[in-house]
């Protein structure tokens, strides 16, 4: 994604990626969105500036307390990315299936 500094002076932005998982069931007690990375940018006036975040499969992992082990949730997620967790408006929707 891109981020541009629209003001008049140089400026610092702490781009932020956060992971949803809008129809994780009630009884799995996720979170409503959980920080995944974020990178911190210089810009000067007017400057655009492309940032890469990533996220990998076992970074969306759960420790399983039952089956004592690490598991991915399959099903729908949100990537949002913004500013802040709140102002979040950037988003893609992917769907993880299958097994770590």
């Amino acid at each position: 994604f891109d981020v541009q500094n629209t003001g008049e002076v140089a400026g610092k932005e702490v781009a932020q990626m956060y992971i949803a998982q809008p129809d994780a069931p009630a009884e799995l007690n996720r979170p409503i969105r959980r920080l995944e990375g974020f990178d911190k940018i210089e810009l000067d006036p007017g400057e655009k500036q492309t940032v890469t975040l990533k996220v990998s499969i076992p970074d969306l992992a759960y420790f399983n307390e039952e089956k004592d082990c690490y598991e991915v949730d399959v099903g729908a997620y949100q990537v949002q990315v913004g500013t802040n967790s709140s102002e979040a408006n950037l988003t893609a929707d992917l769907t993880v299936s299958g097994s770590m």
